[in-house]
């Protein structure tokens, strides 16, 4: 999902401090990819994560018509800095602008405080997780918690085990270590009932306890299954 334009007016751009090249762009957050996207003419120009932003500062100048940019200062993955002054429409849309961002990157910072709950501590519960929301000021819903924590496994953020309630680390003492895989492929029959197969030798994997952590009856293949999937069924 992306966000309505934080920001909306030609964009300065600037490379190590030297001029870089000149659009009039689009800045946008992507909830999904959790990135900022300045877009020219709807193509993505620029991406970048929240805590990749260093700082950011506002400017008004001209001597005859005032101009108002906002200044996004980041670093990217191979050393460059880039300045994107990007205009902004009056006071009112710089300051939602400014609170958004501030609100992302804190956002970002307990997210990753959490993935590293999930890969120092042999288990961790949903409860956990959302007191240390709570102690944040952030919403503490368990729905959102169990779907992150789910995606981080899916996408290999961590490993680990999620029965919906606790989370158990695959490098847990005196736990064995097994190899999940993701099943993500789907079927739907002609009847309209949707299965989901198993990875390893495509049959259909038990669905009647709504469990993401399954076993294939025929192959014996350890299974993981999204809950997103689930709530499908």
């Amino acid at each position: 999902m992306v966000s309505e334009p934080l920001l909306e007016g030609k964009c300065v751009v600037r490379k190590n401090m030297a001029p870089h090249q000149t659009f009039n762009g689009l800045l946008v957050f992507d909830e999904d990819l959790r990135k900022y996207k300045i877009l020219a003419n709807g193509v993505i120009a620029f991406a970048f994560g929240p805590l990749q932003i260093k700082k950011t500062d506002y400017d008004v100048g001209g001597k005859f018509r005032k101009k108002q940019t906002m200044g996004i200062y980041v670093t990217f993955p191979d050393g460059n800095e880039y300045l994107f002054d990007i205009g902004y429409r009056d006071a009112e849309q710089m300051n939602a602008a400014e609170r958004q961002i501030r609100k992302i990157e804190k956002d970002e910072k307990v997210r990753e405080e959490i993935l590293l709950l999930l890969r120092s501590r042999d288990r961790v519960t949903v409860k956990e997780i959302c007191s240390l929301l709570a102690k944040e000021d952030l919403e503490a819903d368990a729905d959102n918690v169990r779907r992150f924590v789910d995606f981080a496994i899916a996408n290999s953020k961590v490993m680990g085990t999620f029965n919906g309630t606790e989370f158990i680390n695959r490098n847990s003492a005196g736990n064995v270590s097994v190899q999940y895989n993701v099943a993500v492929k789907m079927e739907l029959s002609s009847s309209g009932a949707l299965s989901v197969k198993c990875p390893s030798c495509g049959s259909s994997l038990p669905l009647d306890k709504k469990e993401s952590n399954v076993t294939c009856p025929y192959c014996g293949q350890q299974c993981f299954i999204p809950r997103k999937v689930l709530d499908m069924i």
